[in-house]
Order: structure tokens, then C-alpha cells, then sequence
């Protein structure tokens, strides 16, 4: 939590809000696993290989942020499964502390527009 990315700086936000000290926690990026490599353990190695260099960094915590979309969003794969189960296999629990971002957007005519994303934050002790 100790970069000036805006993502960064905004989750910061959301600590600070709870009076929770952030220099005790990592947040995680994306790890993104090519389709034909899914469903070989690679991103559970990755994250686990991650949490221990954090320990010996001294972090406590790791945190992440999911997007929230609803059931029906139009750009929803047909066959979507959530990474819910992912995130609590990995340690991770739902706080209950939600943002929004704003990025471009991807809209359902295949148009990009600047829209307001709601994520989640998710918490794990190292």
C-alpha cells in the first residue's frame, strides 16, 4: 500500500476510513492465466509463492479488489463462473468495504465509454 498509483491511493482511502493501518498491507494486482493453462493450480502456486516474499518483506496482510457485476450485466460470459471460491480458497474474506473507479468501459454495442465500476475489497493475513 505504499505506492501513488491512483488505484492504490483510493483503497488507501478505504482504510484510512476504518482507521486501519495500511503500511501493514500489500495489495495485490491482477494475475491473469492464459485459457489453455487455467485449472492447472498455477495462480494458487503464484499467489501462495507471492505471500511468502510479503512475509519476509514484514506485511501482515494482502488485499485485493474484485468488480461487481450483476447477475444479468450484458457483457457477462454465458457460462461465467465467479472467482469467489478462488479468493476464499487463497485465504481471502469479503470485508464489506466497496469503491468505485472509473475506467473505460467495454459497453454492450461494443462501444467504450468512461463508466463507474464498483469493486469489493478482500482481505487475508499472511
Amino acid at each position: 500500500m505504499i505506492s501513488d498509483s491512483k488505484i492504490v491511493h483510493d483503497v488507501k482511502e478505504i482504510f484510512n476510513k476504518q482507521k486501519t493501518d495500511t503500511e501493514k498491507y500489500y495489495y495485490y494486482g491482477e494475475i491473469i492465466i492464459l485459457p489453455e493453462f487455467r485449472g492447472k493450480g498455477l495462480a494458487t502456486k503464484l499467489y501462495f509463492a507471492q505471500d511468502k516474499v510479503l512475509k519476509e518483506w514484514g506485511f501482515e496482510h494482502a488485499c485485493i479488489l474484485t468488480v461487481i457485476r450483476e447477475n444479468d450485466h450484458p457483457l457477462r460470459p454465458k457460462h461465467y463462473n465467479s472467482p469467489d471460491n478462488i479468493w476464499k480458497h487463497l485465504g481471502f474474506f469479503q470485508t464489506g468495504h466497496k469503491a468505485n473507479f472509473h475506467w473505460p468501459t467495454i459497453q454492450p454495442d461494443g462501444s467504450s465509454n468512461d463508466a463507474s465500476n464498483t469493486l469489493e475489497l478482500w482481505s487475508k493475513k499472511i
